[in-house]
């Protein structure tokens, strides 16, 4: 991305021309897998399959680095497969490259950690096909592990350098971790905490100032990603029911019919782009699918075809597992669609062969599979339908438009819903309110904000600004004090209040600078 912003100019039009041609090397791959599968017609199908994906279809257009990632992900598959069927070729290049692709796939994204382990056992198991030949397995290792190093290396030689710790990819996964399993979130799905932004670029640095203000002294991001990869870990002892219950919450996401994205939703989008709004074929169609040809297919089909399914259905469920422990949302999902798409082009075949055949019992249990798949895939958990984010999305952008009558109508219907993110609803609603001195309706809009809310601080901040103006500095001091102690990254609150300390309790404003000073520190 960045090559490409050097060469052209830092326009997103070019990131999404990149992503479409990501989009179409994709399905490239996936038909190159499904021909190795099967038969022409089996990466056909899976190509055209994954063509007509509607998440595919978003995820090859809009500016994110998702398209990056499934490409990575299908090459890596396409090498994982060339070397499980071809076991009596050296394949020392095939895992070189695969220890490439899949170093990549680390670095674009951390969830990828799991798959090292299957790539790595599968370059042993084909050293080990023939004639067990130990030594010829251990080079291939090496090789795996040089082609790792390749890319690895000078990232967490960058990572060394600049905060002075020896760190793989990013520092993130602890709070993450922490995120994705909090027990006070009832929802399988992301959702931000009250002392940190759910701005991207705020959350990981207010992440290490809480960590820091538990512990009692400064820590780096490597520190505080340990602090709070061990506040999660603590759960597994203290609270294990409850973390399992968690648990299966996410698998059942996983399974889930319903697409929950962060930014983008496919639904929402189809009201303004009437593309999206065709009846393409979703996670709900797919997953049956899929699992069905896994099932019928893969596993008790064509004993041909039984080494490279059983290998892609195990890094199938690495993938998976990681999506279980982090986040559950759409484009974390994604790649998943890529084995899914194999599978249900292999399913479908072995379908209509036993049409043709007349195999009723293979097309019973063809249809008893798909259907259970179905009712799996379609049972409702906490969370799904839930379309808040998407709709402050938009109103944020109306909003920087000038159209803030659209925006406000917008921010409304999401207020209504009593969404996860209806809670910025408010406060955007509030701002507005409050910008034209219409207190009652802004103070109504404020009430509506929980105190466990991300917008919370920011529901107190605004409640200070108003006492301001009403001409109650105490009340505003005791405001903007709350607002701190929800969550102690913010410096706009401490701002504020330094100001108004000034003339309401001077004693404090030495201790309040440098508390200041302290947050400060922690960004860049």
């Amino acid at each position: 991305m960045a090559a490409v912003y050097k060469l052209f100019s830092p326009d997103l039009v070019y990131i999404r021309y990149l992503n479409i041609a990501l989009g179409v090397l994709t399905c490239w791959l996936v038909y190159r897998v499904g021909e190795r599968l099967g038969n022409r017609t089996t990466g056909v199908l899976a190509a055209l399959g994954l063509a007509v994906y509607r998440p595919f279809i978003l995820e090859s257009v809009v500016p994110l680095k998702t398209a990056l990632f499934l490409a990575l992900f299908a090459s890596s598959l396409w090498l994982l497969v060339l070397l499980v069927t071809e076991p009596e070729a050296p394949g020392w290049g095939r895992a070189l490259l695969l220890g490439i692709a899949a170093a990549l796939m680390l670095n674009v994204a951390g969830q990828a950690l799991l798959l090292l382990p299957v790539f790595a056992a599968a370059v042993v198991f084909a050293g080990l096909a023939r004639e067990r030949d130990w030594r010829r397995a251990g080079i291939g290792l090496l090789v795996f592990g040089a082609g790792l190093l390749v890319v690895v290396a000078p990232v967490a030689l960058r990572n060394h350098r600049v905060g002075g710790e020896w760190v793989l990819t990013t520092s993130q996964g602890g709070f993450n971790l922490y995120l994705g399993n909090r027990l006070s979130n009832p929802e399988p799905y992301y959702a931000p905490v009250a002392f940190a932004s759910a701005s991207p670029f705020e959350q990981g640095i207010q992440f290490t100032i809480e960590a820091s203000r538990r512990v009692g002294r400064k820590l780096t991001p490597a520190e505080a990603s340990r602090y709070w990869r061990n506040a999660t870990l603590r759960l597994i002892v203290d609270r294990p029911d409850e973390l399992a219950v968690k648990l299966g919450l996410k698998v059942m996401a996983v399974l889930n019919g319903y697409e929950r994205g962060d930014h983008y939703g496919v639904d929402f989008l189809g009201r303004f782009a009437r593309f999206f709004s065709f009846p393409l074929p979703g996670w709900a169609a797919l997953f049956p699918l899929g699992i069905s040809g896994l099932i019928l297919a893969g596993l008790i089909g064509k004993v041909g075809r039984l080494r490279p399914v059983r290998w892609i259905a195990l890094a199938s469920c690495a993938y998976a597992a990681t999506l279980v422990v982090f986040f559950t949302n759409t484009r974390y999902r994604d790649p998943l669609a890529i084995p899914l798409v194999l599978f249900a082009a292999l399913g479908i075949q072995e379908l209509l062969g036993a049409v043709r055949e007349k195999k009723p019992w293979t097309i019973t249990a063809y249809v008893g599979l798909a259907a259970n798949a179905a009712v799996l895939a379609l049972i409702p958990i906490p969370g799904s339908g839930d379309q808040t984010a998407y709709m402050n999305t938009h109103a944020v952008i109306l909003d920087s438009l000038g159209r803030t009558t659209e925006a406000i109508l917008y921010w409304q219907e999401s207020a209504q819903k009593e969404g996860t993110f209806s809670s910025f609803a408010d406060l955007s609603l509030a701002g507005k309110f409050l910008a034209k001195r219409d207190f009652d309706s802004g103070l109504q809009a404020l009430g509506r904000i929980p105190e466990n809310s991300f917008s919370a601080s920011f529901k107190h901040e605004l409640l200070g600004d108003v006492l301001v103006l009403q001409g109650d500095p105490q009340k505003a001091v005791a405001e903007y004090d709350h607002s701190i102690e929800i969550n102690g990254g913010r410096t706009r609150p401490r701002e504020k209040l330094i100001w108004l300390l000034g003339t309401v309790d001077p004693g404090r404003v030495e201790k309040e600078q440098a508390g200041l000073a302290f947050v400060r520190s922690f960004y860049p």
